[in-house]
């Protein structure tokens, strides 16, 4: 004989749940950035989530100095050419700066002192950091300034800067009038100049400024012009400082190929 049995039914409160419509655009909008948020972050200035993460530093750190970059467009000019060249690098304006085999400071005048510390111990443990000079056009003061801060912290001397555009016989300027250094006029006929680069290959590349000379033994000139020396290389640490005289970023900027191809030499890249 079945016996019925009354099994208890229990219903929730219909306030329990809550319906909301979602548009379609709406729900994959919300998928793609939950994948998106489980991925590295791949921008121009390279693979950041590497980055973060620590598991392997960038090819390169580019410094953006900001008040200290007296040339935007030396700045642009790098950072244009690393990412036409496929270069993982971090663009970064404050610290703590990332590791990375190659730090560039593009027209610099001078580097607040923790970040100097942080450059000198990349020097120190085998990094190459290219320093570029932004001292062409400075005021007297500021120029002064610039020459005691690369001898301090670098252990590089420079002189007055020279204005490759200017021939030797065009009336100089008025460094009373105008506060500026001393501007010595180039001893060529005027035309387009050219930096003649010894190292880290032989080439030539086009000068779209006032270069700063430096003072440097032969064996560590970098690059020239005529009897000036405006680029040099010194060996700090593990590390190699290549100070530039003459600006680069500018060139880069152009499309200047001698100027990509002696970047891509200095950073030890692979032709592209």
């Amino acid at each position: 004989m079945e016996i019925p049995v009354k099994i208890p039914t229990y219903q929730l409160p219909l306030t329990t749940y809550r319906f909301t419509e979602v548009s379609r655009r709406t729900f994959l909008s919300a998928a793609t950035g939950a994948v998106a948020t489980m991925l590295p972050l791949k921008t121009a200035t390279g693979l950041l989530g590497d980055v973060v993460s620590g598991l392997e530093p960038p090819d390169c750190m580019l410094l953006d100095a900001q008040q200290q970059c007296t040339l935007p467009e030396s700045l642009a000019g790098y950072e244009s050419a690393l990412t036409a060249g496929g270069v993982r690098f971090s663009k970064v304006s404050a610290g703590p700066l990332p590791c990375a085999k190659t730090i560039i400071v593009p027209a610099c005048l001078a580097l607040r002192p923790e970040v100097v510390q942080e450059i000198a111990a990349a020097l120190k443990g085998g990094s190459r950091v290219v320093l570029e000079s932004g001292a062409g056009f400075a005021t007297r003061p500021v120029f002064a300034a610039h020459q005691e801060w690369l001898r301090n912290h670098w252990s590089v001397r420079v002189e007055a800067p020279v204005d490759l555009w200017s021939a030797v016989n065009d009336p100089p300027e008025n460094p009373q009038s105008r506060g500026r250094p001393t501007i010595r006029n180039s001893s060529f006929s005027r035309g387009s100049p050219y930096v003649d680069f010894h190292w880290p290959f032989q080439t030539k590349v086009r000068d779209f400024s006032r270069v700063v000379p430096v003072s440097v033994l032969p064996e560590y000139v970098v690059a020239s012009r005529g009897g000036w020396q405006v680029a040099s290389k010194h060996t700090q640490g593990r590390g190699t400082l290549v100070f530039l005289g003459s600006p680069l970023g500018p060139a880069l900027l152009t499309g200047d190929a001698e100027a990509h191809r002696w970047l891509r030499a200095v950073m030890a890249l692979p032709e592209t």
